[in-house]
């Protein structure tokens, strides 16, 4: 399994694909030799609000990617708090 790994476009398409193929996410984690909860966070994060023609909820690797991209623009270099000391 990879550690402290984004997962890429290609590999979110590739997900997709399985997930629409009715393969289990255990199945797809294992294939994709990626760790499940990974998996099911990315199932979550690409969910459309819909179920797909096999009854599961659907996922879209680009609502995957948006959400990722969304996320990671709204992180950022935190400010330092300066502290400064009155009658100097």
């Amino acid at each position: 399994m990879k550690e402290n790994y984004y997962i890429t476009y290609a590999e979110r398409q590739k997900i997709s694909a399985l997930y629409q193929s009715n393969v289990r996410p255990a199945d797809i984690a294992s294939i994709m030799k990626i760790n499940l909860a990974t998996i099911y966070r990315e199932l979550a994060r690409g969910y459309t609000g819909a179920l797909d023609q096999n009854g599961n909820r659907e996922y879209s690797a680009e609502q995957g990617q948006r959400m990722i991209q969304e996320s990671m623009s709204r992180r950022g270099k935190r400010k330092r708090l300066v502290h400064v000391e009155e009658g100097s």
